[in-house]
């Protein structure tokens, strides 16, 4: 099914359940995280010949993103009783659909690495700390502390 978009006009929406396949016939799309809400995110700017919805079409889940025409756009949108059909007529969508999910999971394990590596620094950080925190406090509540202080006063006069 054809479907022309307007600028700004959303076409798939994060949480939905949609089971189709949408290409980007002419204009392009953007695709968000988080859309409309303080953690929004943009993931991307899909062109002409470009797919996504296939993780709804395949697995029946929710969209985990939102789709939005960055300009006036065409659509097709594939359902998934139209699949097979589909794929027969154009077989060598089908590559570049795997190839488009290939190039995901890259993406996703690229910032998933990123991500545990922020954290890994940020608890080192906060151990860390935590840990001149206790020195501080164990330095202060000892003997050696206070014999400081006792010689300093003695030997300041």
């Amino acid at each position: 099914m054809l479907k022309r978009v307007e600028e700004n006009e959303i076409i798939l929406r994060e949480g939905d359940h949609d089971e189709c396949l949408y290409k980007v016939l002419s204009g392009n799309v953007e695709v968000y995280s988080g859309y409309g809400t303080d953690r929004e995110t943009i993931l991307g700017i899909l062109s002409e010949g470009d797919y996504f919805g296939e993780l709804g079409l395949l697995t029946g889940t929710p969209s985990i993103y939102t789709v939005v025409a960055y300009n006036n756009a065409l659509i097709l949108s594939v359902e998934k009783d139209q699949l097979l059909s589909y794929v027969k007529q154009n077989h060598n969508d089908l590559i570049a659909i795997m190839t488009n999910m290939a190039y995901s999971m890259l993406n996703m394990k690229t910032n998933l690495d990123m991500m545990t590596n922020d954290v890994t620094m940020l608890l080192k950080d906060r151990e860390d700390t935590k840990r001149t925190q206790e020195l501080k406090k164990r330095i202060s509540d000892s003997d050696i502390r206070k014999a400081m202080i006792r010689y300093q006063s003695l030997y300041s006069r």
